[in-house]
């Protein structure tokens, strides 16, 4: 209960302390740099998130699809869930206990959520009991699928376009992730995060 800036300054604390270090989380998300990323229906997960945590009610249709493999997926994908269940802006988690309140809920709602993410399930960046979560909930996944242009219709998403992933990592183990075009599908949904 302790405001940087107001209760405490950071010369202060670098005055007291060897070390400092400041987590405060992401605060700006990442979109989909690709044709159809700007239109209505396309929500960065962190923005989503905040919006979820300071109880504003999001519309997310019935088929939501989280791009991405990581825990900010995982919570927005199980937050989307949350949302379904409890009506929008009735559900207000707090940013630190989101994953808390996700266990314990029961799905009770009728939309359809799914994670599409470059990697494997064994190699996706998420904490193991964060996808294990999601699984037990219901969240669908689909491995090995990159996003290629966010089908629209009448300015609103009714879709993504996708392209199978054949490698995420290089002989090096870096990232870089390379496609089959050949191997193309499209997911239909509502909302994208």
């Amino acid at each position: 209960n302790t405001r940087l800036g107001e209760d405490i300054t950071l010369e202060e604390l670098r005055s007291e302390y060897d070390a400092v270090f400041l987590g405060i989380g992401a605060t700006l998300g990442r979109g989909l740099d690709i044709e159809g990323g700007d239109a209505d229906g396309v929500l960065k997960a962190i923005e989503f998130l905040i919006n979820m945590n300071r109880g504003f009610e999001v519309d997310v249709g019935e088929r939501v699809l989280v791009v991405g493999g990581g825990d900010v997926a995982m919570d927005a994908a199980r937050t989307a869930l949350r949302a379904s269940e409890y009506g929008g802006g009735d559900y207000r988690p707090a940013m630190s206990d989101a994953l808390d309140v996700a266990r314990t809920a029961a799905r009770a709602g009728a939309r359809h959520i799914t994670v599409m993410s470059l990697e494997d399930r064994d190699e996706m960046p998420a904490h193991e009991f964060e996808i294990d979560e999601a699984e037990k909930e219901g969240i669908s996944f689909v491995p090995r699928r990159g996003p290629r242009r966010i089908a629209v219709q009448g300015g609103s998403v009714v879709g993504v376009d996708t392209v199978g992933v054949t490698s995420v990592f290089d002989e090096n183990g870096r990232f870089a992730p390379t496609f089959d075009e050949a191997d193309t599908k499209r997911l239909e949904a509502d909302t994208v995060i």
